[in-house]
């Protein structure tokens, strides 16, 4: 889950990075979803996501899942296990940050 929104600078630097990870893993049972959240308005972030060409599912209107997520900033990067228990999460977005989560997802996928 990446939690975003167009106004946040930082969040639109990490989503090419998003995009590689769905990507890299989009043979594999890996979902990425970015969750736009605190945004105006919806097509604001359709719009966007579409401009980009980024491909990978795209939730809508997403500030209750951020709530019960407990995120305060953004970009936060959550990491489900196939179990349903949060593996990862990372606030902020630097460029070793694509690797680290590829890593993650490839020893989750190996169990």
């Amino acid at each position: 889950l990446d939690f975003w929104a167009t106004w946040c600078g930082p969040c639109k630097a990490a989503m090419p990075s998003i995009q590689k990870l769905h990507e890299k893993f989009a043979d594999k049972a890996v979902t990425i979803i970015g969750v736009n959240c605190w945004e105006d308005k919806a097509e604001t972030a359709i719009k966007y996501m579409d401009n980009k060409k980024y491909t990978y599912t795209l939730l809508l209107k997403g500030d209750d899942l951020a709530k019960e997520y407990g995120i305060s900033g953004i970009p936060t990067l959550i990491l489900i296990g196939k179990d349903g228990n949060v593996l990862h999460t990372g606030v902020g977005f630097a460029p070793e940050e694509e690797e680290n989560l590829a890593k993650l997802i490839e020893a989750e996928l190996a169990k």
